[in-house]
């Protein structure tokens, strides 16, 4: 093989790695991003849901409108600011509540093993418990809600977080356009 012949080769890997990189990028571009605001939420963790309310570009972003697009799979999928921990969830108009995962309650500071869980609900898994809370603030975007009720999985029983329609009926609207949805204050 001839010193030309290698070098070609090499320019070859070289390129389609650079563009399997761009291509996986692509492709996992919101997974990537939620994964770099749950780490951001990490680190603003030190603050108390109290002091991120109390910004004062509140009270314009609550008026706001917010516009989901449509994952791969075919779910509407964001992320709200809980206890001022950014967290995951899947909007879903079939959950009568917000519905946290045991894990995802901890990390908000929630106290999860302090909660009654006596209250049954019904998940594509069969039965699971949960515990009812309210949570103060949910931020989704510029759209800041109060008061929100809501309820905390036992562990292991969910695997994602619902914004679920204790959040959604507060809104002004919420509905589907060009693929995307679109939540209104």
């Amino acid at each position: 093989m001839t010193s030309g012949t290698r070098h070609l080769i090499r320019e070859a890997i070289v390129w389609g790695c650079g563009l399997l990189l761009v291509f996986l990028s692509v492709y996992y571009f919101n997974d990537i991003r939620r994964a770099a605001m749950r780490a951001q939420g990490d680190a603003m963790a030190e603050f108390s849901s109290q002091e991120l309310g109390e910004r004062p570009q509140d009270a314009a972003a609550s008026a706001g409108m917010v516009r989901i697009q449509q994952d791969r799979n075919g779910h509407y999928s964001t992320d709200a600011v809980v206890n001022g921990h950014i967290l995951p969830f899947l909007v879903d108009t079939g959950a009568s509540l917000v519905v946290l995962t045991y894990e995802d309650a901890q990390r908000s500071g929630l106290f999860p093993n302090s909660l009654d869980f006596s209250g049954k609900v019904m998940t594509a898994n069969g039965v699971a418990a949960v515990a009812p809370i309210r949570l103060s603030r949910v931020r989704v975007g510029g759209i800041l809600l109060r008061d929100i009720p809501a309820v905390v999985s036992e562990p292991g029983a969910l695997h994602a977080n619902l914004l679920g329609m204790s959040f959604l009926r507060k809104l002004k609207r919420f509905q589907i356009e060009n693929g995307q949805l679109v939540l209104t204050r």
